[in-house]
């Protein structure tokens, strides 16, 4: 038998959370336990959930927006120290996001046939040729991968990312099915300040290479120039903290790799 185990971190969700509880609850490979770490949500989030019979972790209030910043890893760390070694894989999905009914069963029979697979996701509707690695909401990753990090994300910028490169350190590879999801809030175009800001430290973090990063700033300016801007500020913030030296490497490679992919085909 798999097991699974989902959890997701969420404030204010009491229009949505009932439909996503749902939708896991009817998945054809059934998840042996739904953890829902509450951020201090304002409304009945909580409650619904707790009546759906899924475990709910309830935060203070302490009405920061957490969003590109290390406070997620936060949150992803309360929800990981539940979990003890009994489970193949853990499901992270968002407050809004929706799943075919055998998404989960799908994905781990592919991941239990070949255990190079170390993280692996559909695709959300609108986004299939957008992306090519696992988006956060969506993945299922092996407990391997977790338990090598100590079922701990590190409370750093670009903590997201991590795990995507702690799985291909490891000797993994990370995969993207097709497979479309569905999110029931539309996506964000634009971002704040602060939000930008947190992208380029993320990106500082994890060792960008910095001819990498500027391309990709030079392609993101032709949406917003500000966006652009203030990741920048953020890419070139001395106080961030770094993530360990190997990752940080095995970052820079992939990258360095792809331009000169770029490159050789022009």
């Amino acid at each position: 038998m798999t097991n699974v185990v989902g959890f997701a971190y969420v404030k204010n969700e009491e229009k949505n959370i009932s439909k996503v509880i749902e939708n896991l609850q009817k998945q054809t490979l059934s998840l042996i336990r739904i953890i829902l770490v509450n951020d201090g949500s304002t409304d009945r989030t909580s409650e619904i959930a707790k009546k759906m019979g899924v475990e709910v972790i309830d935060l203070p209030n302490d009405e920061k927006d957490k969003r590109g910043t290390p406070e997620l890893s936060k949150l992803r760390n309360v929800a990981l120290s539940k979990l003890d070694n009994q489970y193949d894989y853990v499901l992270h999905f968002g407050g809004d996001h929706l799943f075919p009914p055998r998404y989960v069963e799908i994905i781990t029979k592919e991941m239990n046939s070949n255990p190079k697979l170390g993280i692996c996701s559909g695709f959300i509707k609108g986004s299939k040729e957008k992306r090519i690695e696992p988006p956060g909401s969506g993945r299922i990753v092996r407990f391997t991968i977790l338990k090598a990090m100590n079922l701990q994300y590190p409370i750093k910028y670009g903590g997201e990312a991590y795990i995507l490169y702690k799985s291909l350190q490891l000797g993994f590879e990370n995969k993207i099915f097709d497979i479309e999801t569905t999110i029931l809030r539309p996506t964000r175009l634009t971002y704040s300040k602060e939000q930008y800001v947190g992208y380029g430290r993320a990106a500082k973090a994890l060792g960008y290479s910095p001819l990498f990063f500027i391309g990709k700033l030079i392609i993101e300016s032709k949406k917003s120039v500000k966006g652009a801007f203030y990741q920048l500020k953020g890419f070139l913030d001395s106080n961030v903290e770094l993530h360990d030296k190997e990752i940080r490497q095995l970052v820079r490679k992939r990258q360095n790799e792809r331009m000169k992919r770029i490159f050789t085909k022009n």
